[in-house]
Parts: structure tokens; sequence; C-alpha cells
């Protein structure tokens, strides 16, 4: 028993870095921020017993190049008198992600007595799968729709527009669709970790991947992303890489019997459900468009292609407008004020350039290059895992402008904690 609260005290720590969020009981400050407070709080004293303050070439650099992100926001704001400060303060972001990362990771190894790649993939998986189902059972029970709004008050506007949410804000939109988008990752990576090793686990695994990727697109359609890039992970595995071998047929025919029980469980709660049948609907729209009307037929992309507008000046297109958010409530903005974001674009490539210019734009894609380098640096064995996430921000950005970096900076504080802090006597070059 003592274990199993253990447990879910790390799963608790785990889900306010991953999906961070103002709760009742936090009041006004996000829980990621809380982490990171204490993180920096528990390096200090740690560094303080150990007697050395110890910071990599690599954690310095990147630092510089969050400051970059920060200047371009400060520049673009100075020279267009604008007010909006979206990305002023990103070297700080960066450095809380970062602190608050380094806290989850001591808290692993003080429950589980190592912290790897695995466990972190573990609770991210099935904390995934938790707030999908808690999502889809908040829409269908107001019992459990009222023990989401104690938790979690901020649900109106979530309401308002009809989206399923789970508890947090992380856990809805865009920003819950990237999240679930890497949780499939993450579980095509595990099936692939397993294989041959333990193949019980891997039906496991496979059902989180269908529960993550159907709820997941319910809530969100960016999860189709990762489940696509998710899926081409392990049929790549199973038919192309490598001989065929008795645990690859046993997973093939978990794929095809979990598929089958989760198709058939889905299918009936579509028929009998009106809830269900709605979400589905939107979640794979795009599907049903393709087998009813034989096209393809998204109505947020066909919006999204509306949003394709570009700066017509060299001056934004170098340095931007200064504006990120909505400049409805700037009194030095003379513009059309529209119902959306600056110029009316949710596309993140566009609105950063709108933001910071192409200038911006370069030293953030250079900064998530360099904390997917960090990674792929670390884990030599898992560089295939890093590019596919450094890859999915990239494409992500063509919808929305959410970023990857805290599950690459998470990552990053593993490597830092196990190279920095555990072996000190294999510390690599530092500055």
């Amino acid at each position: 028993m003592g274990k199993l609260f253990k447990v879910i005290f790390c799963a608790l720590i785990v889900d306010f870095f991953y999906f961070s969020s103002k709760f009742t009981f936090t009041g006004r400050t996000n829980t990621k921020l809380i982490l990171g407070v204490i993180g920096l709080a528990v390096f200090v004293i740690t560094s303080l017993r150990n007697k050395t303050f110890k910071f990599s070439r690599e954690m310095v650099l990147m630092t510089v190049m969050a400051t970059g992100v920060s200047l371009a926001s400060y520049v673009a704001m100075s020279y267009n008198n604008t007010g909006d400060n979206a990305y002023l303060t990103y070297v700080i972001s960066m450095l809380v992600w970062l602190s608050a990362a380094y806290m989850v990771i001591r808290v692993l190894r003080w429950i589980h007595g190592e912290a790897t790649i695995e466990v972190v993939a573990n609770y991210i998986i099935a904390l995934s799968v938790i707030q999908c189902v808690i999502a889809l059972l908040g829409n269908m029970y107001e019992s459990v729709n009222v023990f989401i709004k104690m938790l979690y008050p901020g649900t109106g506007w979530l309401d308002s527009v009809n989206r399923m949410y789970g508890i947090g804000d992380c856990t809805a939109l865009d920003t819950g669709g990237i999240r679930y988008s890497i949780a499939c990752i993450l579980c095509a990576y595990m099936i692939v970790k397993v294989q041959g090793k333990k193949d019980g686990l891997i039906p496991w695994y496979l059902f989180a991947y269908m529960v993550i990727t159907i709820i997941g697109n319910m809530i969100a359609r960016t999860t189709t992303v990762g489940a696509l890039i998710a899926l081409a992970y392990i049929l790549v595995f199973l038919f192309v890489s490598a001989k065929v071998s008795y645990s690859k047929l046993k997973t093939i025919g978990w794929l095809v019997g979990i598929l089958a029980l989760v198709v058939a469980v889905f299918s009936w709660l579509y028929n009998t459900n009106d809830i269900v049948h709605q979400n589905l609907r939107f979640g794979f729209e795009g599907f049903f468009s393709l087998v009813e009307t034989g096209r393809w037929q998204v109505g947020s992309n066909d919006t999204l292609m509306s949003m394709y507008v570009f700066p017509d000046n060299p001056k934004t297109w170098i340095i931007g407008d200064g504006y990120f958010n909505n400049p409805y409530a700037d009194p030095n903005f003379l513009g059309e004020i529209t119902e959306g974001y600056y110029m009316n674009t949710d596309v993140g490539y566009l609105r950063f350039i709108f933001y910071f210019g192409v200038i911006g734009l370069v030293i953030f894609s250079i900064m998530i290059l360099y904390a997917g380098k960090i990674c792929r640096l670390r884990y030599p064995k898992d560089q295939l895992l890093f590019i596919i996430f450094t890859l999915l921000n990239f494409i992500v950005w063509f919808k929305v402008a959410t970023d990857c970096f805290f599950i690459l900076g998470l990552f990053i504080a593993l490597a830092y904690v196990r190279d920095f802090m555990d072996e000190p006597e294999e510390i690599p070059e530092e500055t």
C-alpha cells in the first residue's frame, strides 16, 4: 500500500508538469511554476551539499538562444510600440520548465530509485490515458464534470465552444493535442523497446495508443499528427526493419485483436450515445466525410487554409509587428480588429513572423533544434525518438503556435541529473 501511495504521488508530480495548470488549490499560480521554484531550491541545496554548481556548455548555449528569443520579442515590441510581451520572458519560461523538469526527475529517482526514458514514458502514457478517459466521462456524466470543475474551475470558455477537456489547462485544444501526440509516440517507442523482452506489456501499450488516439482526437485533432507518426513507427518496425520473429507475430496479433475490440466498443457507443456520436464525428470528421461523400473534408482545415495570410512589407517579415495575440485592448493599434489572433491567423509559423519576424522565428527554431540535438547526444541509442519529437514540433507549427520544448526539457533534465549529479567522474566538458 505504501508503494501505491508513492506511485500516486509521483504521478501527480508528473501530471503537474506535463498537464500544468492553475487548479483550485494552487490559486493563481501554475503548477509548473510551483515545481520550478521547488526544483530550484532542491538544486541549490543539492549543489551546496556537494560543494559545487555544475552547468554544461550545452545548457549555457541553450539559455543564450532562449535569451535571443526574448531579445527578438523586445525589439519587435519596442520598434512597433506594442505591449504584447508574449515571448518577452521566454528565457525565464524555458528555465522554469527546466527547473520543474529537474524536480520531476528528482521525485522519480526518489520513488523508483532510478529515472529513465522508460519510467518517464510510462507515467506520461498512463496519465494521458487517464486524462482522456476523464475528458470523455466528464462529457457524458454531469457528476464527473462537477468533479472536474471543482479541481479546475477554468472550464467556462471550453464549455462555450463545446470542447472536451480533462483536469487542467493543458488537457484541451491544441496544447492537449500535442501532449497526446507525444504520448502516442511514446507508446510506439515502448512497444519497440520491450519487444522480445517484456512482450506481456505490449498489449497494454497498444491499448493505451488506441485510447489516446481515439479520445485524444475527440479532444483535439492535433492528436492525429502524433498518432500517425506513432503508427508509422510501429508498422516500420514490424514489417520493414530486421527479421520476422515470433515476438513480432504476437505483436501483430495483439494489434489486430485490440484494434478490433476498440473499434467494436466505440462503434457501439457511436450508435447508442449521442455525446460520443457527436464527438467521434468531430474527431474523425475527415474519415466520416471520405466514407459518406467520397471526399476528405474537414471544417477546421478549410478555416486553417484561410488563415495563411502573409506580411505585405519588408519590416514585418524581418522584425515583425510586435503582435502575437489579438490587439483589441492596445490603444496604439490602428488596424482592423478581428475576432481571432493578430491578422486572424492561428498558424504557428505566421504568428511568430507577425510577432517578431523571420529573425525571431529562426532564433526560436534554432533553439528547438539545439534542444533536440542535446537529447540525441545524451541518448545515442534513442536518437530516433528525439528526431521525431523535434520533427513533431515543426509539423505542428503549420497548424498552431505550440512548441515541444517541455518534453525535450524533461529529458534534458534527466540527462543532466544522470551525467552531472549521479556520476561526477564521467562529467562532460563544462563551462
